[in-house]
């Protein structure tokens, strides 16, 4: 398998993210992001938004039979209280995942949750508030059928 075509994992957790009702009740969908928080989007803060990212874990690069790869979310709002609402529709979805299955290449196996929602305030996005929660996610890259 070429570096290429090792699927990103987040692709399929911000599908899982778009597709709940729970989240997109509070985000629109477009607004859910892997990786960081796109400049078009940081300079219209604050305004709800998701960002899934990596953060560390176990063996990042390469072909992985199976392992953890350490998920960080970050809800993004106006308020506290609507940052912790969308933490919490990101935590019952997360936490519901089980055996998604990513272009036929991949598989999340889970998501269990690392930390409790740690609230922020980014004071450089416009006095934007956000929940911050960490997940290890059980990943494995191989054929699914």
């Amino acid at each position: 398998m070429s570096p290429t075509a090792i699927p990103d994992p987040l692709t399929p957790l911000q599908d899982v993210a778009q597709a709940e009702a729970l989240v997109t009740a509070l985000v629109p969908a477009e607004r859910v992001y892997t990786h960081e928080l796109p400049a078009t989007e940081s300079s219209l803060m604050p305004r709800n938004a998701v960002v899934l990212s990596l953060n560390g874990g176990p063996r990042m690069a390469g072909y992985q039979a199976l392992g953890r790869l350490r998920v960080e979310t970050r809800s993004y709002a106006a308020t506290t209280y609507t940052a912790t609402e969308i933490d919490r529709a990101l935590l019952a979805t997360f936490k519901e995942l089980s055996r998604h299955a990513v272009d036929g290449l991949a598989l999340l196996h889970n998501l269990i949750v690392e930390t409790g929602g740690i609230p922020r305030v980014d004071r450089e996005l416009g006095d934007t508030h956000y929940v911050y929660r960490s997940y290890l996610m059980l990943a494995s890259e191989e054929a699914v059928a």
